[in-house]
């Protein structure tokens, strides 16, 4: 018996974690969204995580894939992101994590003094509205 197993582990955000994930569990899924929802609307940082074991000769098959793509002469980077789109499909969800994250020490006070002068402020970021 070998005595180490190859894996994917994948984790981001939902809206790029989600459609990598196989639909084994649809109620897991549903569930795991349900709690990220709760954690965000508490202010907090989601992500979620997902794996998939990989035999030897599954990834033997890939590899080979990828160390053409990496070493080819024309569309290297959209040959590269295809086998990693390869390998990064049918994951098993595993579950979500929540963390809180503060502004900088700092960065509310600046945003106010910004305010109180009549400065319009803009706050770009790519998390939900809950927790933007």
């Amino acid at each position: 018996k070998q005595w180490y197993q190859r894996r994917v582990r994948g984790k981001g955000a939902d809206t790029t974690v989600i459609p990598l994930i196989n639909k084994k569990r649809p109620d897991l899924l549903e569930v795991t969204l349900d709690h990220m929802n709760v954690f965000a609307r508490n202010g907090l940082r989601t992500l979620i995580i997902a794996i998939k074991d990989i035999s030897d000769a599954d990834f033997a098959e890939w590899f080979k894939i990828y160390e053409a793509a990496s070493i080819a002469m024309e569309n290297r980077d959209e040959k590269v992101a295809a086998a990693y789109d390869l390998i990064e499909a049918d994951l098993d969800l595993v579950g979500s994590t929540a963390i809180e994250d503060k502004l900088q020490d700092g960065v509310p006070e600046t945003i106010a003094n910004l305010a109180r002068a009549s400065i319009k402020i803009w706050v770009l970021t790519g998390d939900k509205q809950e927790t933007a």
